[in-house]
């Protein structure tokens, strides 16, 4: 009996996984402060979920020689508790005055208790919406010093004066607090480019062939491939995976598609 043989080569590729920055939350439906971060104001006491930070959270353990902040006492019971320090810095703890769009920027802050802690970020003046809030009614159970971030701007951020203005709520007492930065969408030294993008291309099957079109039962055929763009390939069934481009040797036993 004659076994026929057909060939289709299926590629496999290595997948890469791209981690983007996280965005800051949006919160549509909470109440928004004024638009200017110096007027008098309050969240209200009990309107809102809480929003944690978008970014990462850590006890601060004075990573930064640049940076030494000694962690606060605790106020006595029943004393209200407050921000006690807050510093906007970039990656190496310096306090930031100018953010470039290939920076990072970290909240340092310290509080003398427990409270609820809300963080609202103005955007430069004219832009709209005018701002957002990064963290609302979250709760610090103790008093000490955290490192809040890394944030990173979009790549739609404004360029000009951000202001983040804080407040802190213990019991009945609110504690306030603004720092400020100028954001420019340049690179920072500006001489290093704007990053590019590695072009993607599809993997594509140059050949696939089989030495003989059919064989008896037991005698052997050689599959031959190439392959541009491809990692790997795997052929089904029985041989597996092989070499993006190469040949190997089967010996059928019944009417066979090779895929």
């Amino acid at each position: 009996m004659k076994k026929i043989l057909a060939a289709l080569l299926v590629i496999v590729l290595a997948q890469s996984v791209a981690i983007s920055a996280i965005s800051p939350v949006q919160a549509q439906d909470y109440p928004f402060p004024p638009l200017s971060p110096d007027e008098s104001w309050q969240p209200p006491y009990e309107e809102g979920e809480f929003i944690e930070p978008p970014v990462g959270v850590e006890t601060y353990g004075q990573t930064w020689s640049s940076l030494k902040i000694t962690p606060p006492p605790a106020v006595a019971p029943g004393t209200p508790s407050s921000i006690v320090n807050a510093y906007l810095v970039n990656g190496y703890g310096q306090i930031l005055t100018n953010l470039y769009r290939n920076e990072a920027c970290y909240l340092v802050v310290s509080f003398n208790g427990p409270g609820y802690f809300y963080l609202w970020e103005y955007y430069p003046s004219s832009s709209a919406p005018y701002g957002h809030w990064l963290c609302y009614r979250w709760y610090r159970p103790h008093a000490g010093v955290w490192r809040i971030g890394p944030f990173a701007a979009e790549s739609l951020d404004p360029a000009g004066r951000y202001v983040w203005k804080m407040w802190f709520l213990s019991g009945s007492y609110w504690s306030t607090r603004s720092l400020g930065f100028n954001y420019t969408r340049g690179y920072y030294p500006p001489d290093i480019p704007r990053p590019t993008t590695e072009p993607i291309y599809p993997p594509v099957i140059n050949s696939f062939s089989a030495s003989k079109s059919s064989i008896e039962a037991g005698e052997t055929a050689i599959l031959t491939w190439t392959t541009t763009n491809a990692s790997s390939a795997t052929i089904s069934p029985a041989v597996g995976t092989v070499a993006a481009s190469g040949s190997t040797t089967v010996t059928p036993t019944a009417t066979i598609i090779y895929t």
